[in-house]
């Protein structure tokens, strides 16, 4: 389900959870030629650093572009080669760091052609990565000192992460360092929390009803749910915590889900599909906004009858009323900021 999208994510500042930003390095399953896809991506290959938002990325990109991550819009095949490559992917610490005085680079990726996500051809140029943060792209040789750590791309393309903005790695989350299979493929952020499911904000009382809803909606084993999540959270910011407590292979966005709010604030009439009161909307629009207040990306519902729990009943969001929804959305709206998702028949 993986968009790859070149325009990146949305203008808002959503709270990035403890990830990595990377470059991909791949090699091509045939002689480098526009129409060929990107090899299969591996593990990065060093250190994990992580970054509070989007707007905080500095990616490579010919025409100097800032911005979320991106990805190459043409160019890429939707074949993939099977042997494993020997430098896949390279993991840039987004610290934040400032390009040093002497104009000197920790990294240069050399030879290699780059795509920036534009939609343009690929361009042989060098990368320079000065702390953590890509800081030069170009055709002419980089300045290489004897501190530098050359990685020859000749070959290779060279590109932006992509951004897989429909996951669900709630539950995985909470428990995995490595969001896989994503993280293979040179997905290097992925956003959950779609479909209107997920974990929080949540009552004590009500982690089967959100586990059935989770294994039913998305066929995620309810065991391994059962097993793995320490609900340790209520709230949606004390949900990020728990996943912000844990490092990750790649940046992680989350959503506000609906179906865990309904359930949250009208408990059995919100799972039973009852109109939700003045007041429940009420109570539903603030917590939505503060979920997006915390750093949640946006919200999210479902009103498709493909969407039902383990036990067979619809999801509880299924026939929530216009003044309901609309109630949310002025909610997220208050804070200037955040997506809304419908998946519908």
């Amino acid at each position: 389900e993986a968009t790859h999208a070149g325009c990146g994510l949305p203008k808002v500042r959503p709270r990035v959870l403890a990830g990595a930003q990377q470059v991909v390095v791949a090699q091509p399953s045939a002689p480098l030629q526009d129409d060929h896809p990107v090899a299969r991506l591996g593990e990065p290959q060093r250190g994990r650093g992580a970054a509070e938002s989007t707007a905080d990325h500095d990616h490579v990109g010919v025409k100097g572009r800032h911005g979320a991550d991106t990805s190459p819009s043409e160019g890429l095949g939707d074949g993939y080669c099977e042997q494993p490559l020997s430098k896949l992917a390279f993991e840039v610490d987004g610290d934040g760091g400032h390009m040093r005085a002497d104009g000197s680079f920790d990294v240069v990726l050399t030879g290699g052609t780059v795509y920036d996500g534009s939609g343009g051809p690929g361009v042989r140029a060098d990368v320079g990565i000065a702390d953590g943060v890509v800081r030069a792209v170009s055709t002419d040789p980089l300045e290489i000192s004897a501190s530098t750590e050359v990685v020859d791309a000749t070959g290779r393309w060279v590109m932006p992460g992509f951004v897989d903005v429909h996951t669900h790695y709630d539950g995985q989350a909470t428990w995995e360092e490595r969001m896989q299979p994503s993280s293979w493929h040179g997905v290097t952020t992925v956003v959950m929390g779609n479909c209107g499911v997920g974990f929080a904000p949540v009552h004590d009382a009500d982690h089967d009803r959100l586990i059935e809803l989770m294994e039913g909606v998305e066929d995620i084993p309810g065991a391994a749910l059962h097993e793995g999540l320490a609900w340790d959270w209520n709230s949606f910011a004390e949900f990020l915590d728990a996943v912000d407590a844990r490092p990750h292979d790649i940046d992680v966005a989350a959503q506000v889900p609906h179906g865990a709010l309904r359930l949250h604030v009208m408990g059995e009439r919100g799972a039973n599909h009852e109109d939700a009161t003045a007041n429940d909307i009420a109570a539903m629009a603030d917590l939505a906004r503060e979920g997006i207040t915390a750093g949640g990306l946006g919200f999210t519902t479902s009103r498709t009858r493909n969407h039902k729990t383990s036990t067979g009943a619809y999801t509880p969001t299924l026939t929530a009323a216009p003044d309901e929804l609309i109630g949310i959305a002025q909610g997220v709206g208050a804070t200037g900021t955040g997506v809304l998702q419908v998946v519908s028949d």
